[in-house]
């Protein structure tokens, strides 16, 4: 059975496959929200705990839990005196397993990538605590699998990638048209903006970054910069103050990345690659610190000390 452990407290008796989860501080309240895959897998079936939460997912006029491949949940983290509890505030089943989910904080909007290909798009009504949320719309923005999603709060524009090979991008308010952005020969993993330089990144699992300029709708593409061995780049992470990206990849390398100044970002280079042979699926850069934490396949989390 999957866990997800905090310090002071478990949250636990989930369904499988949990597929992106994102930790928020809103206010005076701290969530958890994540997507969930493969509810149905059957060496868990007559698992008892999976049992009774499942059982707790029926409702009369709902269909059977069997049916449903991926949910979206939104926990909020209780405090008491070092330990933590975790009270479950809404939910959503889908048909199809969910793969992403990204949380604008001005609009108190939730977007859920899928399988599918679609985006579905949430808004928290006011003063509900995230427990009551309205469906805004639903976008067929890909063929296949969303594998990330980001929102520009000021322009109102969502874009979205895709292992179908396309960056896009829509107007979420007035449900106009998709505009394709690009289209790569890899397939597309994540995205990662700069709001102070109003840039963003997109990565492949071809080991290409793509950068692009926001000034202007719809982006202008500026550079393609290379990782070395050119591996599955499964997250990055980015420094503000020094303008250095760093990746990791399934291969185990995590790369850094010096990025050019605006007008000058096609002398972005990787300038160091390091790391070992497990498959890393999570980096963050911390900036006080001046290290790196990196999360592998077989659920180790690694600080790398960088000041030299």
């Amino acid at each position: 059975m999957w866990k997800h452990t905090f310090i002071g407290g478990t949250l636990e008796f989930l369904p499988e496959s949990i597929t992106n989860f994102k930790y928020i501080e809103d206010e005076n309240i701290n969530l958890i929200m994540l997507t969930t895959a493969e509810m149905g897998i059957t060496d868990i079936k007559t698992n008892d705990e999976f049992l009774n939460f499942k059982n707790r997912l029926q409702n009369d006029n709902e269909e059977v839990v069997n049916n449903v491949q991926g949910m979206t949940m939104i926990f909020q983290i209780i405090s008491n005196e070092g330990t933590y509890s975790f009270k479950q505030l809404w939910q959503r089943k889908f048909k199809t397993p969910n793969t992403c989910i990204y949380f604008d904080r001005a609009t108190k909007s939730i977007f859920i990538g899928r399988e599918d290909g679609f985006v579905s798009v949430h808004k928290c009504l006011p003063k509900s605590n995230f427990t009551e949320l309205d469906l805004i719309i639903e976008l067929k923005n890909h063929f296949s699998r969303v594998t990330d999603i980001w929102y520009d709060t000021n322009m109102g524009k969502m874009y979205t990638v895709s292992n179908d090979r396309r960056l896009v991008a829509c107007d979420v308010n007035f449900n106009s048209k998709m505009i394709e952005i690009n289209r790569s020969v890899h397939n597309y993993t994540k995205l990662y903006s700069d709001i102070k330089t109003n840039r963003l990144f997109a990565a492949t699992d071809g080991g290409i970054i793509e950068l692009y300029s926001l000034d202007k709708y719809p982006p202008e593409k500026k550079c393609r910069i290379r990782i070395s061995g050119l591996g599955y780049i499964s997250d990055f992470s980015y420094n503000f103050i020094n303008s250095h990206l760093f990746t990791c990849d399934r291969s185990g390398k995590i790369s850094i990345i010096e990025v050019g100044e605006i007008g000058k970002e096609k002398i972005s280079s990787e300038i160091s690659q390091f790391g070992f042979k497990n498959c890393l699926n999570a980096i963050e850069y911390n900036n006080n610190k001046h290290e790196i934490i990196t999360g592998d396949v077989n659920g180790k989390v690694i600080i790398w000390n960088i000041k030299n």
